[in-house]
């Protein structure tokens, strides 16, 4: 008999254990608690469509769906740390192909007028009379600019990228009337979100036609 009763409870406690098994194999916590994807071992969902973290119950693989994923995107984490998903580098580049005229001045730059968007990975790119590029990441960048020109009489020229309507970093020469003259610019600079950098052009006298500009720009980390 006390055998017996003692087979009982090992088979009641494996019944039991069996059971649980089959009962806790999948966990969802968030909406729709009842309705969890076949796959998925724990699934946490949000009460906006599509958005959850779940774990594979085959591989073990990790989702982590808000929004921000896509392809070649990492996961980072903010001041506070909220993780989102965000390409590891972004980058730019938009090119003038048409001839802009450019007024003269002693101390004031004028903006490049960008026409054609190669790439625009972040989506900062804002063409026109006020080109330039919006920084929606935080982090090191590097900028690169040209312009091909010619000035309507000697004068002192230049390229320069502003950041903020604040001059970062120029470079010019003296050049005579006429003639073709190309100039390169590059910066290595640390933005925070919302940073705006832009291409001007400057010349002290005659004023100057620009033929060609580029403007691109990548996030380094």
């Amino acid at each position: 008999m006390k055998i017996t009763r003692t087979l009982a409870k090992a088979i009641l406690a494996s019944a039991m254990l069996f059971a649980s098994s089959n009962l806790f194999a999948q966990v969802k916590i968030g909406t729709n608690p009842t309705n969890i994807e076949p796959a998925s071992n724990l699934e946490v969902e949000a009460s906006t469509a599509d958005r959850k973290v779940k774990v594979n119950k085959t591989t073990g693989q990790l989702t982590i769906k808000d929004g921000t994923e896509g392809i070649g995107r990492i996961l980072t984490s903010d001041a506070v740390g909220g993780a989102s998903w965000t390409l590891e580098t972004s980058a730019f580049r938009a090119r003038r192909t048409s001839t802009q005229g450019i007024t003269s001045s002693l101390t004031d730059f004028f903006n490049v007028n960008l026409e054609k968007v190669n790439f625009d990975q972040d989506g900062g790119l804002t063409m026109g009379a006020a080109s330039g590029f919006t920084v929606k990441k935080p982090g090191t960048y590097i900028f690169n600019a040209n312009i091909s020109f010619q000035a309507n009489s000697p004068t002192a020229a230049s390229v320069a990228i502003f950041k903020n309507g604040v001059l970062l970093k120029n470079s010019g020469v003296t050049v005579n009337s006429k003639e073709n003259y190309a100039f390169e610019i590059s910066i290595i600079d640390i933005a925070t979100t919302g940073d705006f950098y832009e291409l001007r052009a400057n010349n002290n006298t005659g004023g100057m036609f620009i033929f060609s500009g580029d403007f691109s720009g990548s996030r380094m980390r």
